[in-house]
């Protein structure tokens, strides 16, 4: 049953404990970058998308995307969120994606009692077992 959820807002180190718990619910600007991103590496906006962005937010024109954090970690001293899309299996790798960890914002997730959840035998870190980054 779900009791409420925990509000992070931008806590960076917070976040990483709550991930070893559970999936993490946090949100990205879309860009077109960020559409046509097919999962080579870490996601990371190039200064195009950058610059458009900052124009969209002073025009109040941005666009926000719901992800999932279902990990972290780092590829060259590069730190990386693990988020699961909601769009479809063909975005990212199968559906999934490193994204560079200061591109996401405003981390939540729901209070749930007596969910067990433990690394490695959890429905979500299953399926993450069987994801392929390239």
């Amino acid at each position: 049953m779900i009791h409420g959820f925990e509000d992070l807002g931008n806590d960076r180190e917070g976040v990483l404990e709550a991930i070893d718990k559970q999936p993490v619910c946090a949100w990205i600007y879309v860009t077109r970058g960020f559409k046509e991103f097919m999962g080579d590496g870490i996601y990371v906006r190039s200064e195009e998308d950058e610059a458009k962005l900052m124009i969209d937010i002073a025009n109040r024109k941005d666009q926000k995307h719901a992800v999932l954090i279902v990990g972290y970690g780092a590829v060259d001293n590069k730190p990386y969120f693990l988020i699961q899309n909601s769009w479809n299996t063909t975005r990212g790798s199968n559906g999934y994606a490193m994204v560079q960890r200061s591109m996401l914002n405003h981390f939540c997730y729901p209070n749930v009692e007596n969910m067990k959840v433990a690394m490695g035998t959890n429905h979500y870190n299953s399926r993450i077992d069987k994801v392929k980054l390239r």
